[in-house]
């Protein structure tokens, strides 16, 4: 299984920014430098699947640069802040760590 720091899927082209990579273009929409060709639909973390055809076909729009098709939520394309807020992200190492987390009711 393929799990995310923020248990939500990860769709759309992946940025310069997750790379260790010379080979980037901008992308037509923002003007950001981009990988020239690497996207993503994956970290379903598990329960996601019933997702991962509309996400599939959504990535799969985006490359060929519909935008007007599938649509997913906001929190799941990749973006550098949700790449920035992975990377400082704590994951729980036992059951206890993971409750402790969990918001208050």
């Amino acid at each position: 299984m393929g799990y995310s720091s923020d248990g939500g899927p990860w769709v759309g082209r992946v940025l310069e920014t997750l790379l260790n990579d010379e080979r980037t273009a901008p992308d037509r929409a923002t003007g950001k430098a981009v990988s020239g060709g690497l996207w993503i639909s994956a970290g379903y973390t598990g329960h996601g699947m019933p997702v991962a055809a509309r996400c599939g076909v959504a990535v799969a729009q985006m490359m060929s640069g519909r935008h007007d098709g599938v649509q997913v939520p906001k929190q799941w394309m990749a973006t550098d802040g949700r790449a920035q807020a992975a990377r400082s992200a704590v994951l729980p190492r036992t059951l206890d760590d993971l409750i402790r987390q969990l918001p208050a009711e």
